[in-house]
């Protein structure tokens, strides 16, 4: 998403939030420090593959600054 209307005024601030959930310990806020999604992946025994696709997601996350990604467990 590039740009927000509102009631037709260009320009509206925001920020892409996207939520995801599983099965997991803890948060990890992106974009965030490499070290951070090392230590995330270790604790949630998570899969290189999965590293990998973390570190991507960080990448972009870095290089779109209205975009922001939440991983998380399950919240009851």
């Amino acid at each position: 998403m590039e740009e927000v209307a509102v009631d037709e005024r260009t320009n509206t601030q925001f920020i892409t939030r996207l939520k995801l959930t599983g099965d997991l310990s803890g948060d990890l806020f992106l974009p965030c420090a490499t070290d951070d999604i090392f230590g995330f992946c270790a604790e949630n025994r998570l899969t290189q593959t999965y590293q990998k696709r973390l570190v991507l997601l960080n990448q972009e996350a870095g290089e779109n600054n209205k975009l922001q990604i939440w991983i998380t467990g399950h919240h009851d």
